[in-house]
């Protein structure tokens, strides 16, 4: 008989139908093998002070996050599946840090502790570049609910000497210090989170989420992998993400005005449109910030100086409208863009709540340039030509023009007569966005957020055994 694999797993940030469904499917797939022992690790309430980033529903979250898990858990009736509780640990007062970049590199114990913190301040204020000073409060508890796991961690796996330890998405603070305890400690890492749709689920073993060099190997994964008629496939995806159609998330684009373009779009002249990105989203993984243009407004900035006098080109910047509420709060971000707008008459803002036609605007202009934005592969897929001057999934694809330098993009923007790079190459990130991830198969799913798996039925945010609601 095989030795048994022991395997934890904690869920974490379980707050509604959807996560639930996919905690279950998780947690049945880890006891498919026999040999699998399987320890779900509930918080039980241990973590006094956060867990999630929004601390104004932190509470709420609670009630219902650690006995859903348990509930579901026991419900399995499987021999494999042995529940642990966590245990309350008295955390020490973590130092206040004068900027982020030192809250960022914080590292106790040998362990990594400001990633997970920073990330979520930056998910909280929708700012890459936040004030450390309202948030230290916030950073600090976070680097205590870490502490308290990791505490946690050390003991049982003393214990039990866990060959894997598999946890939801890795960016949360709870969730990170398991990836930190992993690496430090030469354990395999398990992570699962949504896919390409609502009936998929991704899963990944010792490759993280939201580091780009990772992501780029399970693009090459997955096209090598691919099937016959994978380009069909991946045009697909093109043509269903510009018609607005729901695809891992709502579109953001299914509300605008078809056909709409900026008011006074001149055809006679040269138009080159920026796409930018929710920086506050990844900002905190350095792997994503490009060693020469950055990640942010200041590469428009450059560009837009260096054409301020050539009269026949103009530039438009399309806010993405995932900002939306960054514009609200008056982020870092918005303010850089405000500044533009005010400094160079060569160029136009849309703004993120303006309903302007994002497609228009990519088939109208010459030249799209984008940072990290998908839509720079979407515009090589629309015969478009694409310039990517940031780190992207897709930068190893040819699937746009990868600028090494500031002189490079110039010459590339300048260039009259660039032909578009080939639409088959944009087909490799396309398809991958279209089957990523792998069918559930124990939670099915009818819509977001609604489903069943075993004897549970869950909508968005509760959860019925039989008939009988249970949260």
């Amino acid at each position: 008989m095989a030795d048994k694999k022991k395997i934890l797993i904690f869920s974490g940030q379980m707050r509604g139908g959807y996560r639930w469904g996919l905690f279950a499917e998780m947690l049945n797939r880890l006891i498919e093998d026999e040999n699998n022992e399987v320890y779900v690790l509930s918080c039980h309430k241990a973590i006094s002070t956060i867990c999630w980033t929004d601390k104004r529903k932190l509470f709420g979250y609670c009630r219902r996050c650690y006995p859903v898990c348990e509930k579901i858990a026991a419900e399995l009736k499987s021999p494999q599946i042995k529940l642990l509780t966590m245990k309350k640990y008295k955390a020490p007062k973590f130092p206040k840090f004068e900027t982020l970049e030192e809250a960022l590199e914080f590292s106790y114990e040998g362990y990594q502790y400001g990633v997970g913190p920073v990330s979520s301040c930056m998910s909280i204020s929708r700012d890459y570049n936040f004030d450390i000073k309202i948030h230290q409060k916030n950073i600090q508890s976070m680097m205590q609910t870490e502490y308290i796991m990791i505490k946690n961690l050390e003991e049982l796996d003393q214990i039990y000497n866990f060959d894997e330890i598999w946890t939801f998405n890795g960016r949360a603070p709870i969730a990170y210090a398991c990836l930190s305890y992993c690496r430090k400690h030469n354990k395999h890492t398990g992570l699962w989170e949504v896919a390409a749709n609502d009936k998929k689920i991704l899963v990944l073993k010792d490759l993280i989420i939201h580091e780009v060099e990772d992501f780029k190997k399970r693009v090459q994964i997955c096209w090598e992998n691919a099937t016959e008629d994978k380009y069909e496939i991946a045009a697909k995806w093109f043509t269903d993400r510009r018609a607005g159609k729901r695809q891992q998330i709502d579109s953001f684009t299914k509300d605008q005005l078809k056909g709409s373009l900026p008011d006074g779009f001149d055809f006679d002249r040269e138009n080159i449109a920026f796409f930018n990105s929710s920086i506050d989203e990844i900002y905190a993984f350095k792997s994503w910030v490009h060693p020469v243009f950055g990640f942010g407004e200041d590469l428009i900035r450059k560009v837009l100086e260096h054409f301020k006098d050539d009269a026949n080109k103009h530039f438009y910047l399309r806010v993405h409208p995932n900002l939306r509420s960054a514009k609200k709060n008056n982020t870092s971000q918005m303010q850089e863009i405000a500044e533009l707008k005010k400094l160079y008459k060569n160029l136009t803002v849309i703004e993120p709540d303006e309903k302007i036609d994002t497609y228009a605007l990519m088939e109208a202009c010459d030249k799209i340039v984008v940072c990290n934005s998908t839509i720079g592969c979407e515009s090589t897929f629309w015969g478009k030509v694409a310039i990517s001057a940031g780190k992207s999934p897709y930068e190893d694809l040819d699937a746009a023009y990868n600028p090494a330098d500031y002189e490079e993009l110039y010459k590339l923007i300048a260039d009259k007569n660039l032909p578009p790079k080939a639409k088959e190459n944009s087909c490799i990130y396309g398809y991958f966005l279209a089957v990523m991830g792998e069918d559930n198969k124990y939670f099915k799913v009818d819509s977001f957020g609604k489903g069943t798996f075993n004897n549970f039925t869950v909508n968005k945010r509760d959860l019925f055994l039989g008939d009988k609601k249970i949260f």
